[in-house]
């Protein structure tokens, strides 16, 4: 899947390399015009693929504790899709690792221990459901995307919050993001994504946090 992925992404940027005006978002609700107006320059490349580095920390339930977790994102910025690899040290002789990925529909998580032995591995519909949503709350790392990826729509819901929906294949998924002042996004959250337990999955209110921005390639 890794070497799919990684081909789709050096096709889509050879062939559709383009550059976008911005000034006109007169479409989308009024935050996030400002979200917009406040990242984007007046001329910008799209992004078609990028690819991320992490460290910090990661643990499996609120009772477990904490182990040092590193990672590398590869997402794509033409349709909803990434691949992602991470290791985690519980011992020094042991290493977990993990990939999940999501690519046209299709979600999946493998996680094994040592690289060798199979710890589990999460597929099916609530997995391809939790991946999309899962793309969808990390799309501002790759902000283009909010631009050109067909199929999203934009819902106003009060002057600091805005309901976004995303469609792919036979998939629809939604949350909220936040903003704040000065129009950065500072939160994504949804009613509802699947967990994976020891009987199945759990529906579980679910988001994460934005700050520390940046400027890139500016």
């Amino acid at each position: 899947m890794k070497k799919t992925f990684l081909n789709h992404a050096t096709l889509s940027s050879y062939i559709n390399r383009t550059s976008i005006s911005g000034g006109d978002y007169s479409s989308f609700p009024m935050i996030v015009q400002k979200y917009f107006e406040y990242i984007f320059p007046e001329t910008f490349e799209q992004i078609f693929f990028a690819k991320l580095t992490h460290s910090g920390e990661f643990r499996t339930s609120a009772t477990q504790p904490w182990f040092p977790i590193k990672g590398m994102y590869y997402y794509l910025g033409d349709s909803p899709a990434f691949y992602w690899e991470g290791k985690i040290k519980p011992l020094p002789i042991l290493t977990i690792k993990a990939r999940d990925f999501y690519y046209k529909g299709i979600g999946e998580v493998r996680i094994r221990l040592n690289s060798i032995i199979p710890m589990g591995t999460s597929r099916g519909s609530e997995c391809n459901s939790a991946s999309l949503l899962r793309y969808l709350s990390e799309m501002p790392l790759i902000p283009t995307a909010f631009l050109t990826l067909q199929n999203i729509t934009w819902k106003e819901i009060d002057s600091s919050s805005a309901q976004i929906i995303i469609r792919d294949k036979d998939l629809e998924e939604k949350g909220i993001f936040t903003f704040n002042d000065k129009g950065e996004i500072i939160k994504f959250e949804t009613e509802q994504r699947a967990r994976g337990v020891k009987k199945g999955f759990s529906m579980d209110r679910w988001g994460g946090y934005f700050s520390n921005y940046k400027e890139f390639n500016g």
